[in-house]
């Protein structure tokens, strides 16, 4: 550096040693650029230096777009910026976008953020020339055929395609011509051939259902935002049971000095309701549900889980908002030396992940403390109820090298694994949910690929009973198995155990399949439904475990949802039920058990997804699958020894924004395409910014104005529904019959909050729940009727205030006859006043008395 000759800056550089403005003496200092070399990277300072230099545009010169996600994060949520990177990864054949095709998109994007680069010099050479577009608007509607990807084969044309169809295909002879083989070479390719054509089939079926693979990953993270060492404001301990852990959580956050009050849950929420509404609250936490219900004990699980649901409403409904921390033990595992010990804690983080998503600005996050309660680990806690950072899971861990480790959980994408486990089923295996959509599925797969004598037992509540049972049967049995179809319910123990006592044959393998979900909001989730929902997954899931032997078994598999791994809007039992089974899986796995759980997207066919939900995930982005596809997920997480793999097909340009609308979601940073579109949608609009439609209904003529805010919730609520149009939003029918559930409905009300320029209310779309209705009520946000009534008392007591005396010489007195005497032109009849030489107060008063006399005489 000190032999560089350095020039003068023509433009402002901000210094990632500094933070700050790079000065003419600093770029010059040799001793600048080896600290620039050695010090850590003050990446989140210099973002904040060019915001407040007025900075709204940034550009990223570099592969891919990590400093453009990582500058997303620094940007406050009431400040609008565009980010722009010029090189980025996409999902495809390849795995990468094409430099220039990305490189003009990035161009394009700077263009429309109203900084246009030099097109002329851009085009210079090519021919190109600028051409006039129509002066009338775009309709802004696509007219491309949808389709769904090949994913049999979806890779480029190459010039091995000729041979690899040829060898798919079997044709030997030009097999061999294509390899230029002679003749004495030739003898053995006919039996060589179908090998290596399953092979390549595998590799490509492999290759495509890598992009429907997913998998949690728990990373050591440092605190982004300043922290203090202990939580603002009083703290609600809430403690949902006698576990050690609520007493060591109390301890660790008094140490730190916190403001906490102790209150134990019962089941009767009133207590709990008075104390939440007494004072504000900066935050409660809700410590040791779960920890000491048995498994087996389904009243018992479906009372405590009733009990959370009546502490989240009652936590909703505070006077101010309250945010909701919930604290577990042993919930998770954040990596292969880190066991799950209590499963059944898992389903607060089910359902957590669902309050999330409906009452995003109430939760505060969720929290797994260590088995062991290292006093080290559980003194961090308090830091991260005082963080006010985005993350919402977390995990507290003992560090080998000392200290603690602070865990966030991602959701990253994994590839199929080399290793090729038999899949050559034999003997018994049990189908649970079997005459089923996927559990009849689920049967097919095992029979046509059985390798060996195969007993399918069959169960279902109606058992031989179930429609389609008889047609099921021949099939299966045409495949060549042996199968029983029994009516259980599984989630009853007694019967579960009558069934297996009854199989001449130990069981080999499971696959659980049998479950029941209905989306029902948070607010209307009451006991019954919560039993109806846990009772399959939860309840048969622990028959399972504790009445099969686990020594003959080779597989133990739970058919999960992405509900539970990633959370889904009116699904909150649901949720928490299918996130029982992840941690049961890992449980087992830790402990040497066979075990895998499936969380998977929507199915194509079959399935527990009905037609409503189809059509709500579709516009949301997850996209069904087809059941081939599905079931080779299945073989890969078998093969590979997973205890937990997601298999979706997920759009995430659409998922990401959606499900991150109405607050950040660090949960999908792991995921390339899913930060990148978030990176993509971070200007969206808040309250504060001056949206166009805030402008047109704030400036609409009084007789328009009805109409400009129909016409303006119908196009968001189109929008947000993906509708061709406000035209398909009709203004009186209720919003949950176009398929508005509770988070699209979250997405609404944020674009809404711009219309008016203030932040509404989670629940506007269900307190207003037609067009109609909604545009009444932000009419009257932004131009409140005139309240006359209201105002002539005002009016009165101003006067009442004013001396007779004033009044009668700025001559308001006569205007005041006239309105109490009604004359046409609101004042006293001047004429007559003159005529008879008296003044506006005797003739008021003269009036007067002639109406009390008219009274009199009445009586």
């Amino acid at each position: 550096a000190g032999q560089c000759v350095f020039g003068e800056l023509s433009v402002p550089v901000v210094s990632n040693v500094t933070g700050r403005l790079l000065s003419r003496e600093e770029m010059a200092s040799p001793g600048y650029w080896a600290r620039h070399v050695r010090q850590p990277v003050r990446f989140a300072d210099g973002v904040d230096t060019a915001l407040a230099a007025g900075v709204d545009v940034f550009v990223e010169c570099g592969p891919d777009n990590t400093a453009s996600a990582m500058a997303a994060q620094c940007v406050p949520e009431d400040q609008s910026v565009a980010l722009i990177p010029t090189l980025r990864r996409r999902s495809g054949q390849s795995g990468v976008e094409d430099e220039a095709e990305s490189f003009v998109a990035a161009l394009g994007a700077l263009h429309t953020a109203g900084h246009a680069p030099d097109w002329e010099a851009f085009y210079h050479g090519t021919g190109a020339k600028p051409v006039l577009l129509p002066t009338y608007a775009f309709q802004r509607q696509h007219y491309w055929l949808d389709t769904t990807p090949n994913h049999g084969n979806d890779r480029a044309h190459s010039p091995d395609d000729a041979l690899w169809n040829a060898l798919t295909a079997g044709r030997t002879e030009q097999v061999a011509d294509l390899l230029e083989l002679p003749a004495e070479s030739r003898a053995g390719l006919e039996s060589l051939v179908p090998h290596v054509a399953e092979w390549y089939r595998d590799r490509e079926a492999d290759t495509a259902l890598s992009e429907w693979l997913y998998e949690e990953h728990w990373e050591p993270v440092r605190p982004t935002t300043g922290t203090s060492s202990a939580p603002e404001g009083r703290w609600l301990l809430l403690a949902a049971s006698e576990d050690a852990v609520v007493d060591a959580t109390a301890r660790a956050l008094e140490a730190a000095g916190a403001d906490v009050e102790h209150i134990a849950v019962s089941s009767d929420p009133a207590p709990l309701v008075a104390r939440l509404e007494s004072q504000p609250w900066e935050g409660a936490l809700l410590v040791g549900a779960f920890a000491h219900q048995e498994q087996h004990d389904f009243p018992a699980l479906t009372a405590e889980l009733s009990r959370v649901v009546n502490l989240v409403e009652a936590v909703r409904r505070t006077p101010t908002t309250t945010r909701l921390w919930c604290v577990t033990r042993g919930a998770v595992s954040t990596g292969d030396a880190d066991a799950v010990h209590h499963p059944l804690q898992s389903l607060v983080w089910g359902f957590g992940r669902v309050v999330g998503l409906e009452y995003p600005d109430h939760l505060g996050g969720l929290v797994d403390v260590p088995e062991n309660l290292d006093a080290t680990a559980l003194a961090e806690l308090p830091s991260v109820l005082a963080a006010h950072e985005d993350e919402d899971q977390l995990a507290l861990r003992p560090n080998p090298a000392g200290g603690v480790r602070r865990m966030v959980r991602r959701v990253i994408r994994t590839r199929p694994s080399n290793r090729r486990k038999d899949l050559a089923f034999e003997g018994a295996v049990l189908v649970t949910g079997g005459t089923g959509g996927l559990g009849a599925r689920t049967a097919r797969w095992l029979a046509e690929c059985a390798r060996g004598p195969l007993h399918l037992v069959l169960v279902s509540r109606r058992g031989g009973d179930a429609p389609g049972v008889g047609a099921l049967r021949t099939e299966l049995a045409e495949l060549g198995a042996k199968v029983t179809v029994a009516g259980c319910d599984v989630a009853d123990r007694g019967e579960l155990a009558r069934l297996l006592g009854g199989l001449d044959e130990p069981v080999r393998a499971v696959f659980h399949a049998a479950g029941t979900s209905e989306l029902v909001p948070l607010s209307q989730l009451d006991a019954e439904t919560i039993e109806t929902q846990l009772a399959s997954k939860v309840a048969g899931t622990a028959n399972l475990h504790e009445l099969l032997d686990p020594e003959p078994l080779e597989a133990f598999v739970l058919y999960g949802s992405i509900a539970g791994f990633w959370g889904s809007a009116e699904q909150g039992a649901y949720a928490a039920a299918n996130a029982f089974l992840d941690g049961l899986s890992r449980y087992r796995n830790d402990r040497g058990m066979a075990a895998t759980v499936l969380h998977w997207g929507p199915w194509a066919e079959g399935g527990m997804v009905t037609e409503e939900a189809d059509a709500q995930l579709r516009r949301r982005g997850l996209q069904p699958m087809a059941p081939e596809a599905a079931f080779r997920g299945l073989e890969l997480a078998l093969r590979g020894g997973r205890p937990s793999l997601v298999v979706a097909n997920v759009d995430w340009s659409r998922f990401a924004p959606s499900f991150s609308f109405a607050r950040s979601r660090p949960l999908l940073h792991g995921v390339a395409e899913a930060e990148l579109a978030l990176t993509e949608n971070s200007s969206t609009g808040q309250p504060g910014d001056e949206s166009h439609q805030h402008t047109r209904l704030r400036d609409a003529a009084p007789e328009e104005r009805a109409d400009v805010a129909l016409d303006i919730v119908r196009e968001e609520v189109a929008a947000v529904l993906g509708m061709s149009g406000p035209e398909a939003i009709a203004v009186d029918q209720s919003f949950q019959e176009i398929g508005l559930d509770s988070l699209l409905a979250v997405q609404v009300q944020q674009r809404l909050s711009t219309v008016v320029d203030q932040k509404l209310s989670p629940s506007l779309l269900f307190d207003h729940p037609t067009a109609r209705a909604l545009a009444e009520f932000l009419l009257e946000l932004i131009h409140p009727r005139r309240d006359e009534l209201a105002e002539a008392r005002e009016a009165i007591e101003v006067l009442q205030r004013v001396p007779a005396e004033r009044l009668e010489r700025e001559g308001l007195m006569k205007q005041l006859v006239g309105l109490v005497f009604h004359t046409d032109d609101g004042a006293a009849n001047e004429e007559t006043s003159s005529e008879t030489g008296t003044d506006a107060g005797e003739e008021l008063f003269g009036r007067l008395d002639a109406q009390f006399s008219k009274l009199t005489d009445l009586e």
